[in-house]
């Protein structure tokens, strides 16, 4: 399925997502006894600069620990191989389980090429607004159109400093684990090859089934698949919300619940959502912030 690149981290995390105890060591050393070897890219050494954007600040500035969903995302370009030519992938990626929620590919580098990425994400993740997106300087993302978009879908604009890959290695690392394990090393026989293969690995490979070390483990979508059980609220499990949830501040009659680090408005005035309890625990009403 990996192709050759995962490693005993990876086969670790499978292996304990199928109910087999295996950690990394004895991961590695059934590879060995198997003949499996990961293969991997060399380091390549970038140069950083720090020349500011003039279209729009650095707000992320590398604070890539995102707490929801919707809330940031980040983007950028890279090139692949086809026997007709070069062709150009954009991503998006959600920065709370590195998802890939928009993508898109052309032979033409262009702003259309990241707009088309921008508005798969937007759609796909339900027209979401107030969402800061991060990206570099290139002139597909700065040019006047994508900035167009950008204030029709309610999104806020992010750039990295001029030559500074650093500023979005999220995106970067996406690259870097697309080429080193998926694409063939003599590239695709033709684009709509390269949509279909690279379709299975984003949507299909990376989003569903590999682990993610950002995600304990955890592939993006089942990192947001647990976030979502965590947040609903069935009458059956008030018991169990309650022992997982912080109490704060309430009446003897009623007690206000929350998730533990995030915020509700009742109690500091600021985050999501607040969930009301009565005292006897048998039932529960949720009061939206």
């Amino acid at each position: 399925m990996s192709r050759g690149s995962a490693g005993a981290r990876t086969l670790s995390s499978l292996l304990l997502q199928e109910g087999l105890q295996a950690g990394r060591y004895k991961a590695a050393r059934l590879m060995r006894e198997a003949g499996l070897v990961s293969h991997q890219p060399c380091r390549h050494r970038y140069r950083v600069r720090d020349k500011a954007s003039l279209i729009a600040r650095n707000e992320l500035a590398r604070r890539f620990d995102v707490a929801e969903p919707n809330k940031v995302w980040c983007g950028d370009i890279t090139f692949i191989k086809t026997a007709q030519g070069w062709s150009y992938l954009a991503v998006v990626l959600d920065l709370y389980a590195r998802k890939v929620v928009g993508w898109a590919l052309s032979v033409i580098a262009d702003s259309r090429l990241t707009q088309k990425a921008l508005e798969m994400a937007w759609l796909s993740r339900g027209r979401p607004s107030g969402v800061l997106f991060h990206s570099d300087q290139g002139t597909q993302y700065s040019s006047q159109t994508y900035q167009h978009a950008c204030r029709q879908y309610g999104i806020m604009q992010s750039m990295s400093r001029r030559g500074n890959c650093w500023d979005n290695s999220v995106a970067e690392r996406l690259f870097r684990s697309l080429k080193s394990e998926w694409l063939p090393a003599k590239g695709y026989r033709g684009i709509e090859e390269a949509r279909r293969d690279i379709s299975f690995y984003l949507s299909g490979y990376y989003n569903r089934i590999r682990p993610h070390r950002h995600n304990s483990g955890l592939s993006p979508v089942e990192k947001e698949r647990q976030m979502q059980k965590n947040l609903c609220l069935c009458p059956k499990n008030i018991d169990h919300y309650k022992a997982g949830y912080c109490g704060t501040r309430g009446s003897e009659s009623s007690r206000t619940w929350r998730l533990s680090g995030s915020r509700c408005r009742r109690c500091c005035r600021r985050g999501t959502k607040a969930y009301s309890f009565r005292r006897a625990g048998t039932a529960g009403v949720a009061a939206y912030g």
